[in-house]
């Protein structure tokens, strides 16, 4: 479930509507390198985001288990 989310977080529409950027700015976070062109930053937040959940995920199993 929360890997979707960092899916969701990351994924833009075609007409360049993406649900992560309107969080990060609504916080004051950069979405962008170079004001709407350049690097997209919500995508390596997306994959921090996934990588973070993956690592939490194999913890959890390993204790669990």
């Amino acid at each position: 479930m929360l890997v979707l989310i960092g899916i969701i977080w990351g994924f833009s529409t075609s007409n360049g509507f993406c649900i992560g950027d309107t969080v990060l700015n609504t916080i004051g976070l950069k979405t962008w390198s170079n004001g709407s062109n350049g690097v997209h930053f919500t995508v390596f937040y997306s994959l921090i985001f996934i990588i973070l959940l993956f690592y939490w995920d194999v913890n959890i199993k390993m204790i669990s288990a």
